[in-house]
């Protein structure tokens, strides 16, 4: 192990990653243009003994013994939106581990934080997603066995669901040599780069510009575990309608397949306060609820994804629509 200074070279860096556990994979030759690693953040509720791994930089194998000695705990893979960076998510791992009670990883993306230097490009992100999913959900046996769940962020879900796709990661195929997720969870999501054109003009650029390939509604066809999918109604930069359309399409495409949906619409909801205030206390109850039978059906412990003790089904805000 090396204090985590030593993965980046940016001294600015550094006082971000102070609470994360810090790991390196290694990216194909054909996708890295300066460089094969990717830099990935790892970061524990705090009651867990990883405490000798915060701030420091691990192998990957150091990183699949600290979570085997944990590994009925759910895993959340989050990938970042557009305005966010590896090391700068603080929401998105508040709401993991804090109110899942679930272990937070996620990577950077090529172009944003501490790989600025390198232009940013859809297939770079989507690679280097496949690369961590290859990673946790690997085909042999005994390499990271914790539950997997996938939350994507605005941008970050069409990364998500198209290194999804390409992997053809199906949950209904977990068995003790075959790694799945037992869920998705899609942020603020949209159909795709063409329907962002009547969006505001700034994210218009971002889409045509940086990532012209994105397609959701095509990809979301391809998704074959349960989904959970976020939304708010005061939303100007991807407007909601984006996933009632998106969850129609997957309920379409699942036909009799064993596969659930739900929709959250919070009325007073921006892009980007999902995750903050009152907000994130009813999300997380919604997920919890929502995941918990597909664990038990898997044979997971349920009690390591647990809801508040304050709260039940039922103790939600009247103005929240989960459909």
């Amino acid at each position: 192990m090396h204090d985590a200074v030593e993965a980046e070279t940016n001294p600015l860096t550094r006082l971000h990653l102070d609470g994360y556990t810090t790991f390196h994979l290694r990216l194909p030759t054909l996708v890295s243009e300066a460089s094969d690693k990717l830099l990935c953040v790892c970061c524990f509720p705090q009651s867990l003994h990883e405490r000798a791994f915060v701030g420091k930089h691990v192998e990957p194998e150091d990183l699949a013994r600290l979570l085997e000695a944990d590994r009925e705990r759910p895993l959340a893979v989050y990938v970042h939106g557009n305005a966010e960076s590896v090391h700068s998510s603080l929401a998105a791992r508040n709401f993991v581990n804090r109110h899942l009670n679930a272990i937070y990883l996620s990577f950077e993306w090529q172009g944003y934080g501490t790989s600025i230097s390198l232009p940013p490009r859809f297939d770079a992100q989507s690679e280097r997603c496949r690369c961590v999913l290859r990673f946790l959900l690997q085909r042999e046996a005994g390499v990271v066995r914790n539950p997997i769940l996938l939350v994507g962020y605005s941008l970050g879900c069409a990364v998500l669901l198209d290194a999804i796709k390409k992997e053809r990661i199906a949950s209904a195929a977990r068995s003790s040599s075959c790694r799945a997720p037992f869920g998705t969870v899609l942020l603020a999501p949209f159909l795709s780069a063409a329907s962002l054109m009547v969006s505001p003009p700034v994210m218009t650029d971002v889409v045509t510009h940086l990532f012209p390939p994105m397609n959701n509604a095509d990809a979301v066809l391809h998704l074959r575990t349960d989904v959970f999918v976020v939304h708010g109604t005061k939303d100007k930069t991807i407007p909601h309608r984006h996933s009632f359309r998106l969850v129609q399409s997957f309920r379409s495409s699942a036909g009799n397949m064993p596969y659930r949906s739900r929709l959250l619409i919070f009325p007073n909801a921006t892009h980007s306060d999902l995750l903050v205030g009152s907000n994130i206390s009813h999300l997380s109850l919604h997920v919890r609820e929502f995941f918990r039978k597909r664990m038990r059906e898997y044979g997971m412990r349920v009690e390591t994804f647990p809801r508040r003790m304050s709260e039940t089904p039922t103790a939600k805000a009247t103005s929240v629509l989960a459909i």
